[in-house]
């Protein structure tokens, strides 16, 4: 029944205390570059960005430039700058927040409370409460906390997996498998494999490792002075069930077979294929030497036999049955 009031095109600024029913289409251009931002703080220092969603309270408050970005939650990309060239996908609450992006164009994918949080930000995957929330690069990480650590690189799926590094960083692993290659504050391990329930669990030195089974070397040591024996413990391959489980300081080693060498603290050049304690086969890289636990049978052995032990000096004299297939020569 009002008089004299315009409605809509409305142009300025309007402050709604009720409810707003729109029952057509809604166009939201933020700075007249295809962008849409919504929430109080967020965006505010948009220049040059385009052709963007920001969604959440103080949601990207410090992006400037870029483009294609979808950033949904509070505090998500709160105080991170983007590259000219950014283009990627921010979902939850802080996450990828204090990150700079920069360079290879980004194209990053963060969802989860705090994912991707800190990080350096180049297409990388963090999926998970905290995940890829280290200083790391070029990673996938999948779970709880995976990937929270420094190195680039890497591949985590699984909870906590890759979750402690050193300020040094932990590169170039996968660890697959509830808090596989999860280490501590002092680790940097490189290159490695763990594949199962805690495998390479608690490591400080698991370089060029692999572990395949529930806690395969498990507690494969280092030090992190990196100076006395205790750096070793590098260049292994465990598989089975707890497979080298306590080779603290052993290196370049093969253990094969449930519990194989689980209570040797020093596996070092060695082949152990066995369970628990029974070693069916051992064996020295650095000698070259195998042993058999038992007698060893076949349909042949090939050789001279001038290196076997514990044979008669002299075939003669002889009783039972024989066969000679070949010449024989009697001299007396």
């Amino acid at each position: 029944g009002l008089s004299g009031v315009s409605g809509f095109p409305f142009t300025g600024d309007a402050q709604i205390t009720g409810s707003l029913l729109i029952s057509g289409s809604l166009q939201l251009d933020y700075n007249g570059n295809n962008n849409i931002v919504i929430g109080s703080g967020s965006g505010e220092n948009i220049s040059t960005a385009a052709d963007s969603i920001i969604i959440g309270n103080n949601a990207a408050t410090a992006i400037n430039t870029g483009g294609s970005q979808v950033i949904i939650g509070q505090n998500a990309a709160d105080d991170s700058t983007f590259s000219s060239q950014a283009s990627n996908v921010i979902i939850g609450r802080n996450a990828a927040s204090n990150v700079t992006f920069g360079g290879y164009d980004d194209e990053n994918v963060y969802i989860g409370s705090s994912a991707g949080s800190n990080a350096v930000g180049n297409q990388s995957v963090g999926i998970g409460s905290n995940a890829g929330s280290g200083d790391r690069q070029f990673s996938t990480d999948v779970g709880y906390q995976a990937g929270s650590s420094n190195g680039d690189n890497n591949t985590s799926i699984g909870y906590k997996t890759l979750a402690n590094s050193s300020a040094e960083g932990s590169p170039n692993n996968v660890a697959i498998g509830y808090k596989a290659l999860q280490g501590n504050s002092y680790s940097i391990n490189i290159g490695s494999v763990a594949v199962g329930y805690e495998a390479l669990q608690a490591n400080y030195r698991a370089n060029y490792s692999t572990a395949v089974g529930y806690q395969a070397g498990y507690s494969q040591y280092g030090n992190t002075s990196g100076t006395s024996a205790f750096d070793k413990a590098s260049y292994n391959t465990y598989l089975g069930y707890k497979a080298g489980y306590t080779n603290y300081t052993g290196s370049y080693s093969v253990v094969i077979g449930p519990e194989a060498a689980s209570g040797s603290a020093h596996v070092d050049k060695s082949l152990i294929i066995g369970s628990g304690s029974f070693n069916l086969i051992s064996g020295s890289f650095e000698t070259g030497n195998v042993e058999f636990n038992n007698a060893v049978t076949a349909s042949f052995f090939k050789g001279d036999g001038s290196a076997l032990t514990n044979v008669p000096a002299t075939a003669f004299p002889f009783t039972g049955d024989a066969q000679i297939t070949g010449s024989l020569t009697i001299s007396g």
